[in-house]
């Protein structure tokens, strides 16, 4: 296994692919805002879409939150606005929890951070769509995948009540 934490240019990408070809399992790090967006900036760095489509098994993507403190978050009624993005209206389990605030947390109502991910799992569809496909549409529905995988993940962070609707929202942005 290659471990690579940044592709910084087309050459390092290359080189990247030219791994992956060969069979060997290659992590690598890219500054992209999320896996529609990672996949787009390997193609601007001069990759083909065949061969990415070829090695690809999969992109991760994250975004923090900050952890709300369990030592005074609050219960609050969970915003119907954020019900709507999540998609989880009829869910009988949803819990919103605010800060509040105390001398655990030093009165931010915060401590720590976590991560929401999405992971875009390479399939033969994505294969298809990357090598037939027009590069914007593709963009276009790799964003929609990306963006539920998001709220998935943020909604299971709601239900245990670790973060703030408020901080949901912001990084759902």
């Amino acid at each position: 296994m290659i471990v690579v934490q940044d592709l910084p240019d087309p050459a390092g990408a290359r080189a990247a692919i030219d791994a992956g070809a060969s069979g060997r399992m290659l992590l690598a790090g890219l500054n992209a805002d999320g896996c529609a967006e990672a996949i787009e900036l390997l193609l601007e760095m001069g990759l083909s879409a065949w061969s990415l489509s070829s090695v690809l098994l999969g992109v991760v993507a994250q975004r923090t939150v900050r952890r709300l403190c369990p030592e005074c978050r609050q219960p609050v009624e969970f915003p119907k606005d954020l019900a709507q993005i999540l998609s989880c209206q009829d869910d009988a389990r949803l819990v919103a929890c605010a800060p509040a605030g105390c001398p655990s947390c030093g009165h931010t109502g915060y401590s720590g951070r976590l991560a929401i991910f999405a992971l875009l799992a390479i399939d033969q569809g994505i294969r298809r769509m990357l090598r037939n496909g027009s590069r914007e549409d593709t963009a276009q529905a790799l964003a929609r995948q990306c963006l539920g995988a998001y709220r998935r993940s943020a909604l299971d962070l709601l239900r245990d009540g670790v973060v703030s609707p408020e901080e949901v929202l912001r990084a759902l942005r």
